[in-house]
């Protein structure tokens, strides 16, 4: 199929949602709180995450304060696989993923790679602070539409399976969050309800060990961390169970 590359501008005063508790912080302070947090890179995944409903697989520190076109796209990725070899904590990628994501990047013709500033889309808030600085907000209404545009996963589209997302936990909200998330990578979501043991850890359950090992159950596996399991007898609803735990919650809304 064809390959494309989006690459999207976060202002650095967006307020961003920080995982584990935290509350909301600036898009420029998420790098330095996870820093001295020590979560290598995982406030600023789940962030993302939270912001845009995608899963990011892989994060690249490398310093550069304007992306304004293809080469300085690759640019960052060879300064994130430079820093690697030096054995610099630049990315939790493999020198070998990096590698192939500069070399994918390169191949790419100019218009196949779109620059996206988020301050010229309708989803960006102005706000300001008491002392007048100025913030931008997010409305994820607006916002999502333009991430099944731009992340939405034709395979997953294609893919017939219903998805099923059960809250086990007592924080509302948090399936309807995940089930954005989902929706936004293209799988067929059929309900979201609350209820159920209050799981410790976050399950996935399928209909069948075929389904098991196809590509829509092994991208659940990595969206919430957890190795699927096979019930021949989970409902006419749907081939697809996800029971979302307290291991979800802290991962995304902190301990309650």
């Amino acid at each position: 199929r064809t390959q494309t590359a989006v690459v999207v501008k976060v202002p650095n005063n967006l307020l961003m949602e920080a995982t584990h508790g935290y509350g909301e912080y600036p898009a420029k302070s998420l790098w330095g709180l996870d820093g001295q947090e020590k979560k290598r890179g995982e406030l600023v995944k789940d962030g993302v995450s939270n912001l845009f409903g995608v899963m990011p697989l892989g994060h690249i520190y490398a310093g550069i304060e304007e992306m304004k076109d293809k080469q300085q796209t690759v640019n960052l990725v060879a300064m994130g696989l430079t820093a690697k070899i030096l054995g610099k904590e630049s990315s939790n990628l493999s020198g070998w993923d990096l590698w192939r994501l500069w070399w994918g990047l390169r191949q790419l013709r100019e218009d196949e790679v779109e620059i996206v500033d988020l301050r010229e889309t309708n989803a960006v808030i102005e706000n300001s602070l008491p002392d007048g600085t100025l913030v931008y907000g997010i409305d994820l209404f607006r916002l999502s539409s333009y991430s099944e545009r731009w992340f939405k996963d034709e395979e997953l589209v294609n893919n017939s399976a219903r998805v099923l997302v059960i809250n086990t936990t007592k924080v509302a909200g948090l399936g309807s969050q995940a089930g954005r998330g989902l929706t936004t990578l293209g799988m067929h979501v059929v309900g979201i309800e609350d209820g159920g043991d209050d799981l410790v850890s976050t399950e996935i359950w399928v209909i069948s060990g075929k389904l098991k090992n196809e590509y829509i159950t092994q991208t659940l596996s990595k969206f919430f961390e957890v190795k699927p399991k096979v019930d021949e007898q989970i409902g006419a609803r749907s081939e697809i169970v996800v029971k979302l735990g307290r291991d979800y919650q802290r991962r995304i809304k902190g301990d309650y």
